[in-house]
């Protein structure tokens, strides 16, 4: 049977999902643009436990052909689009992150069709006996999927060394990364929410040594 959420299918990200449905415990990973997520899962799946990335499953949704595809293209224009016709997520920004009533928009798409994903991969994971999931959601207190995911781990660092990071990552501009900083919940509330926090601005060995206990701090519970 398909996970649903209480609200009814495609309201995941705005609804709570009945705990009793999934047995599998679901850990969030959250935290700025820049500040590390990715760093932190990729650790955690070093260990061995599987980790969803909900960036991926957006990227998934607006390939050519789904359903989403088209509602973004009639809604956005062909401008948005490449050579070869795919989503450039890169332009589809520039647009959203300096007009909320646009994220708005985009978000009424792509949330219902994430959230069809999600359940998917969670009842699959439950399915084949996963005992611990992580989910790797860059909004996850902003859509209020905290109602539902516990614990949360938030991931943080300076905001300058998140600027640096995704100029050298993303080739972001300030005003670019600002723009989507903007978007999201100042990273000290997300951390204050947070039931465990790492703080990604020193070296390596630090963020895997706080990683590492957080993991066996999850395994005691």
């Amino acid at each position: 049977m398909l996970l649903q959420s209480e609200n009814g299918p495609g309201l995941l990200t705005r609804g709570r999902v009945s705990s009793y449905i999934i047995p599998v415990k679901i850990i969030g990973i959250t935290g700025g643009i820049g500040s590390g997520k990715s760093l932190v899962s990729k650790m955690i799946r070093e260990r061995g436990f599987p980790v969803v990335d909900l960036d991926k499953l957006a990227h998934e949704i607006i390939e050519p052909g789904k359903p989403a595809y088209e509602k973004i293209v009639s809604r956005f224009g062909g401008e948005i689009l490449d050579r070869d016709r795919r989503v450039e997520r890169r332009k589809l920004a520039a647009v959203v992150f300096s007009d909320a009533e646009a994220r708005k928009e985009l978000e009424a798409i792509t949330h219902p069709e994430i959230s069809r994903l999600l359940l998917e991969k969670i009842e699959g994971y439950r399915s084949a006996g996963t005992g611990m999931l992580f989910l790797e959601i860059p909004l996850l207190f902003e859509t209020g999927m905290d109602s539902w995911i516990r614990p949360v781990i938030a991931v943080k660092c300076p905001v300058g060394v998140c600027l640096l990071r995704l100029e050298d990552r993303d080739g972001f501009s300030v005003s670019e990364s600002q723009a989507r900083m903007k978007a999201q919940m100042d990273p000290e509330e997300k951390a204050r929410r947070a039931d465990f926090v790492i703080d990604n601005s020193g070296s390596l060995e630090e963020t895997r040594a706080r990683v590492e206990k957080i993991l066996n701090e999850l395994a005691s519970q």
